[in-house]
């Protein structure tokens, strides 16, 4: 379970591997189905309100993963895309607001109320077997950019309670501007990070449009940006995967022996570290 967390070992060659699994998974799974039942999945839209809780789930599926904390357990300390992010006071009262408080969405109604649980987990601890449908091979492709953040660095860091998360969109590979986002460091201003973003980018391309963000995550999900490039708060660059260079405002070859550093200005602004590589996306 490598893919889980980036602090884990190889967590890249974890990551791309279990992209892979899942993608021979869903090519299979499409072929086992209907193409009818298929074709009106990739239709569906939900109501707005159905919409406004589905959003608010996938929103918790992040704090959630990073706030974690258990008063009995002091090695749960955050999990999703690395550790130092839990946030004992957010989380207990984002948990209470989501998971008490709120009303289920469709998705956790459909499994509350039909039992999908039960259903995936029937004799999953017997010897019983169905027969496996056939299952086709579907090989991976394209190459992946691998984004590594090193340190980030407050200009002012008096209170001591600034935590800072990056965000890195790519604008033209996959759906266009999916958002990958870090961990945020609780309260630590000054801290080196575990941060490490990979972006898939298919076979026809040898250039990928980025775009990085810091934020600080400084009243739980009020989220603000701050500058990282004398006063810009947003990092507009072209990466070219065949020569692993970068052009734009961020601009040149960087590597872990020889790192790229930018700093904001003013006393909201942070000094970030980061190196870039290329690798094959197939396992």
């Amino acid at each position: 379970m490598n893919h889980d967390s980036v602090v884990r070992p190889h967590f890249d060659r974890a990551y791309i591997h279990a992209l892979a699994a899942s993608y021979e998974w869903t090519e299979n799974a499409l072929g086992w189905i209907s193409p009818g039942f298929a074709a009106k999945v990739k239709r569906y839209h939900p109501d707005a309100d159905d919409r406004k809780r589905l959003t608010a789930d996938q929103q918790a599926s992040i704090y959630v993963s990073e706030w974690v904390v258990s008063p009995t357990d002091l090695t749960v300390d955050g999990h999703w895309n690395g550790n130092r992010s839990s946030y004992p006071a957010a989380f207990f009262k984002y948990v209470a607001e989501w998971a008490v408080l709120a009303k289920d969405s469709v998705y956790v109604r459909t499994f509350k109320e039909k039992k999908v649980y039960a259903a995936l987990a029937k004799d999953l601890y017997t010897d019983k077997a169905a027969q496996m449908p056939p299952f086709k091979t579907y090989p991976t492709t394209g190459r992946v950019l691998g984004m590594r953040t090193l340190n980030v660095h407050a200009n002012s860091a008096i209170t001591g309670t600034d935590s800072y998360f990056g965000t890195l969109v790519a604008t033209n590979v996959g759906n266009g501007n999916y958002e990958y986002r870090d961990a945020a460091q609780f309260h630590r201003p000054r801290t080196d990070v575990p941060w490490l973003q990979l972006v898939f980018v298919p076979t026809t391309q040898n250039t990928i449009d980025l775009q990085y963000t810091l934020w600080n995550e400084w009243n739980t999900t009020n989220n603000d940006q701050v500058p990282i490039h004398g006063r810009k708060k947003t990092l507009s660059f072209r990466y070219n995967l065949d020569n692993a260079t970068c052009s734009g405002d961020i601009s040149g070859a960087w590597s872990a022996s020889n790192p790229y550093t930018t700093k904001g200005n003013g006393l909201s602004g942070v000094a970030v570290k980061m190196y870039f590589y290329t690798r094959i996306a197939s396992p």
